[in-house]
């Protein structure tokens, strides 16, 4: 994979440049709806956006491998990335509002709740996440917020 664009805490420009390049760089098996760029905009204190960049590039490679057609024993997704990656993802969150737990793209009803863990255990305002879900159908992952926790 290229060296990717830097991310600039709640710039929408350089996270379009950054989305970009990821999407490419995963063929397509990463995508972002137009919630992601929000609530980058949102994040606009965010304190460490080369962390949330470097997920983000992990986070592509995932989706990358995971829907390369290749036949793979995956067994607990969430240590198999891990594992694999060194990305933190938890595929649950109790806490998790359930008005933020749906999201809808290109007609469909998706489940928000698996995440990328960035900063955690900080202070609620300085936690970030990566939510997401995973569209088997598709054979792609589809990214729906990148910044704070809810």
């Amino acid at each position: 994979m290229d060296e990717p664009p830097e991310l600039a805490t709640g710039d929408t420009d350089t996270l379009s440049a950054l989305i970009d390049h990821l999407e490419k760089s995963a063929e397509d098996r990463l995508v972002f709806t137009d919630s992601a760029y929000a609530a980058w905009k949102k994040a606009d204190r965010y304190p460490t956006p080369g962390e949330m960049q470097i997920a983000l590039v992990k986070l592509a490679r995932v989706a990358h491998d995971l829907y390369d057609g290749s036949d793979r024993t995956v067994g607990h997704m969430d240590r198999w990335i891990r594992e694999n990656y060194d990305l933190k993802v938890s595929l649950q969150d109790d806490q998790m509002p359930k008005a933020f737990r749906t999201f809808t793209f290109e007609g469909v009803k998706y489940d928000r709740t698996p995440h990328v863990k960035v900063n955690d255990g900080v202070p609620h305002h300085e936690c970030g996440r990566v939510y997401f879900a995973f569209d088997q159908k598709n054979e792609r992952i589809i990214v729906d917020h990148v910044g704070l926790k809810y």
